[in-house]
């Protein structure tokens, strides 16, 4: 967790800074934009996502493919990787349908962050399964020890499924990019997919979006784990 007056990561352009002044790695995403033309934003909202895959690259590579028509302005690993896909003054293409706050097209006032994690997880025969029902096997191959069990609100009937838990590193990383976020264009709501989505789960139970949210704008002080 950074520490008040410890160097932190910047925003130059729009384009993500570590602590070091280098650049993040940036890849930029075809899918972006209206019709085939870059859009500029102002963002005052930060949405909170997950890639619903196991790695960085990964995503980075499918945020790549016009056919994903699909995209977010930066994305989070496990490790503490990060990887920038579309300037934050660009509309990306993160949020789909939906509206907050009576307010729609969320894509062109919001920016999108992405963390590596598969998400939803649903047992069959005892085992957890994606969404793609590919057997889950657990980040550090034992899925009982990284899997949280959970009802989710926007599933009817208040099923129990699974979610992978985020890293502390990767929490970490993530809680200074948004802090360089919001501190650049004065954010001040964090809401996630799941939020406006009644068809989305995402960053889910696991993802401690109450006091992240507290710490990221101020609320909250001091370091420790995260609570959900």
């Amino acid at each position: 967790m950074r520490v008040p007056g410890e160097a932190s990561m910047k925003i130059i352009n729009h384009a993500l800074y570590n602590d070091d002044d280098t650049p993040v790695p940036f890849k930029r995403t075809p899918n972006q934009g209206r019709n085939g033309q870059d859009v500029e934003i102002s963002p005052s909202l930060l949405v909170m996502q997950y890639t619903a895959g196991g790695n960085l690259a990964g995503a980075v590579s499918w945020f790549s493919n016009p056919e994903a028509k699909a995209s977010a302005h930066v994305v989070v690993g496990r490790d503490g990787e990060v990887a920038q896909c579309a300037l934050f003054n660009r509309r990306a293409w993160h949020a789909g349908g939906g509206m907050w706050r009576g307010r729609a097209d969320i894509n062109s006032w919001s920016i999108g962050i992405e963390m590596v994690n598969w998400g939803k997880l649903t047992k069959v025969a005892g085992t957890w399964r994606t969404d793609t029902q590919a057997t889950y096997a657990g980040h550090e191959g034992d899925p009982a020890v990284d899997v949280l069990e959970a009802p989710h609100f926007n599933t009817p009937g208040g099923a129990i499924l699974g979610w992978p838990t985020y890293t502390e590193t990767q929490l970490a990383k993530v809680n200074e990019v948004a802090q360089a976020i919001v501190a650049q264009y004065g954010i001040t709501e964090i809401i996630g997919h799941e939020d406006f989505r009644t068809d989305k789960w995402d960053p889910g139970p696991a993802f401690p979006l109450s006091s992240f949210r507290s710490r990221v704008l101020g609320r909250e002080e001091g370091g420790g784990t995260f609570d959900r």
